[in-house]
């Protein structure tokens, strides 16, 4: 069963529709955004479920085999990743007070998410706001406070669900910080600005010239352990990222993540960075085909038999940082819910990888070859 690919169609779909709307720094976690949406899939029925199975890609699967591929996606991460790198990966649903869920959406979700239910009143918006954010502070080591505001919730709210991640791991070989220097990187528009600039030299590592077509080099940087890597794309001499970015609509991203690399020793100048996201992806998830999720024609009945629930945001917030020793990462997602009120040829090129202007990096394990991250630097 080839699920990963069904679930990188879906990064890919997610990515560049972000990457459209935005020509800042930018990071998603697609693994995020893909376990909020299939359990909201878990629980929805006709035109809302018809248009999540397409936008997830997961129509060529029964739903026995998409929920068995996430749970054992989740019990790997648990129990073959850690300690380092850590990786960890958690889901919880709140519930207004009064509002009842179906005991088998609620045992679907336990079992294939390993979710956990808690009771709340949303009436006492301060509360459940403040309630649910330290929660995701405590899984995200403190690095997202805030994934919902107060003025979200009120007595409209039936149930929010909360997806949050936490990623950190070691360079499998670590950059010497006495290495790092103030260089040149060239934005866009050819304007140089200064960064501090992380290297490494002579070791070795995977890189393709030209990976599946696109006028851009790759390199493969492993955590330690060699379970999780760091893929940069950095387009090539006299082409800009937006042109390889239009390339990636049409080249499969998984296709670059399985291509056949040899390693090679090389030298790697990486710009040390952070950068904090922070999204409504209601309208992007609406240009992706899933309007049904957000309106009157909403059909969540998979989940409880109240009339009437519908989405009504999907809130969605990264932070990514990358330094000498290595890489950490957070995501969270929260979906508000209320009632209606609103194998081919590869070129091999043995050239130092200067990562001096705007690249685009993944974070993806390697046994799935699922992306935890994936996200673009463009400027300091």
């Amino acid at each position: 069963m080839n699920s990963e690919l069904s679930y990188n169609t879906f990064t890919q779909r997610v990515y560049n529709q972000i990457s459209l709307e935005n020509n800042q720094n930018f990071v998603v976690s697609p693994l995020s955004l893909f376990m909020s949406l299939l359990i909201c899939y878990a629980g929805s029925k006709g035109a809302t479920n018809q248009q999540l199975k397409q936008l997830l890609d997961i129509g060529y699967l029964t739903d026995q085999q998409v929920f068995d591929f996430n749970r054992n996606f989740l019990t790997y991460t648990q129990n073959n990743l850690a300690p380092n790198p850590q990786v960890n990966i958690v889901n919880k649903l709140y519930l207004h007070e009064d509002f009842k869920i179906k005991t088998s959406f609620e045992n679907l979700i336990q079992n294939n998410f390993k979710s956990s239910l808690k009771k709340v009143n949303f009436e006492n918006s301060k509360s459940s706001a403040n309630l649910i954010n330290e929660w995701v502070a405590s899984q995200t080591n403190q690095k997202i406070q805030q994934i919902i505001q107060e003025s979200s919730l009120n007595e409209q709210t039936k149930m929010v669900l909360v997806n949050a991640i936490y990623f950190k791991a070691s360079w499998m070989s670590p950059f010497d910080t006495v290495m790092t220097t103030q260089e040149d990187f060239f934005l866009s528009n050819g304007i140089s600005v200064k960064v501090p600039m992380m290297k490494i030299y002579n070791v070795n590592f995977k890189k393709l010239f030209r990976p599946a077509g696109i006028d851009a080099s790759t390199v493969e940087i492993p955590y330690s352990g060699e379970k999780i890597s760091m893929t940069i794309v950095l387009p090539n001499k006299g082409v800009n990222l937006e042109q390889v970015e239009k390339q990636l609509k049409i080249q499969n991203i998984q296709k670059i993540l399985s291509l056949r690399m040899v390693k090679e020793p090389m030298n790697i100048f990486i710009p040390k960075f952070s950068i904090e996201s922070d999204a409504n992806m209601k309208d992007s998830l609406v240009r992706l085909g899933t309007s049904s999720l957000f309106d009157l024609t909403a059909n969540f009945t998979g989940i409880s038999d109240q009339n009437g629930l519908m989405v009504s945001d999907v809130l969605h917030k990264n932070t990514f940082e990358i330094n000498e020793d290595g890489t950490e990462a957070t995501s969270a997602s929260a979906i508000n819910f209320g009632l209606y009120a609103h194998g081919e040829e590869v070129f091999y090129q043995r050239i130092n990888f200067v990562c001096n202007k705007p690249f685009l990096f993944i974070v993806h394990e390697k046994t799935y070859n699922n992306i935890l991250f994936i996200g673009k630097y463009v400027k300091p």
